[in-house]
């Protein structure tokens, strides 16, 4: 499909589906039900000519809320077992315009509404941009957070679909939402949570993410530099702070991860405000309002090269040929730099 990648303020990266070309006005944020229901996307090819509200009326409970079996019989195997899943922000409230029956099996997109495939959470604080990579495999943004990351810009699985029974025997196949209200207070501080079975108790700890986001300064006078940390008051609190992990309290392992970036680059001290992939897709080049320019490897995640600027800067622009780097400032100027060898020359 063709995708197009969003960011937002909310500490998310939305990617849609633009290859049927549906107009991308609202994205699910506004309209009347009849418009988003008749742009929501069937994803099983094999029965591409059903109907949303015809599959609507063929489903049947599969035992538990928010669980469905659709039968047909141009599926596999005549039907398919779904969850359906609404989006949610970056701080955990779900949007009920923007939904999708997810198979519960495999974590693939039955039908989606508003041509939304994926929400990706890794950021804490606004994300500034965001860019797919010449061969449109990877994803690459930056944020208020100082962080540039990098995402799998090609999974076709809903990331927060449950695929086995990690958590206790039946929790396969669900949203982690519906998990984490199973879950309970545990008996070791605000951090500790369990889910109660008949004859045992599986108990966890939850890690909140601690590195926060810088304050960002926009246009207006600049501010002392600071950094707001997120709260880890506890499970009750984790609205203000929705990047965590659950792990297993016996032996630690991780069982869900609200950050799916599979790379974190560090080493702005502000916010990051623009991203481009250079090099053929190999390495990052990244600006800040630290007034400094950025060299990142991409398999590595290291900081190859820094570029010293005199003002703090608000955005880029790269172009190929012959390879120079535009950069603009919060203070109005505009700036070049010599890309060839990235030897940190640095003109007006």
């Amino acid at each position: 499909a063709e995708c197009l990648a969003s960011s937002s303020a909310d500490g998310t990266i939305r990617l849609w589906d633009v290859s049927q070309g549906e107009p991308p006005a609202d994205m699910g944020f506004g309209g009347s039900a009849a418009t988003l229901q008749n742009r929501t996307k069937l994803y099983q090819l094999a029965v591409c000519g059903v109907s949303f509200r015809d599959m609507e009326a063929d489903l049947e409970s599969d035992g538990a809320e928010y669980r469905f079996v659709w039968s047909h019989p141009d599926l596999p195997g005549g039907k398919v077992h779904m969850c359906h899943i609404f989006d949610a922000d970056g701080c955990g409230r779900q949007n009920e315009s923007r939904f999708q029956y997810v198979n519960s099996h495999t974590g693939e997109i039955v039908y989606t509404s508003t041509g939304w495939l994926r929400t990706l959470k890794g950021h804490s604080g606004k994300v500034n941009d965001v860019k797919y990579s010449p061969r449109g495999d990877l994803l690459a943004s930056c944020g208020d957070d100082g962080t540039v990351r990098v995402w799998d810009a090609q999974c076709t699985r809903n990331n927060d679909l449950v695929l086995d029974d990690r958590f206790a025997e039946g929790t396969a196949g669900y949203h982690i939402l519906s998990i984490e209200d199973e879950m309970t207070p545990g008996d070791d501080g605000p951090c500790s949570m369990k889910i109660a079975l008949d004859d045992e108790s599986v108990h966890f700890t939850i890690e909140f993410e601690t590195q926060g986001h810088y304050y960002g300064h926009g246009s207006g006078p600049r501010l002392n530099l600071g950094k707001t940390k997120p709260s880890a008051a506890g499970w009750s609190d984790r609205s203000k702070n929705s990047l965590y992990k659950i792990k297993r309290k016996t032996d630690g392992r991780v069982l869900f991860n609200w950050d799916s970036s599979s790379t974190v680059m560090r080493g702005h001290n502000a916010p990051v405000r623009g991203v481009e992939f250079v090099h053929g897709g190999l390495q990052i080049v990244s600006c800040a309002e630290d007034s400094t320019i950025r060299l990142w490897d991409v398999e590595l995640g290291t900081c190859q090269a820094v570029v010293l600027g005199s003002a703090p800067f608000s955005c880029l622009s790269l172009l190929v040929n012959p390879p120079l780097l535009c950069v603009g400032s919060l203070t109005g100027e505009a700036f070049l730099v010599d890309g060839g060898g990235f030897d940190g020359s640095l003109f007006v």
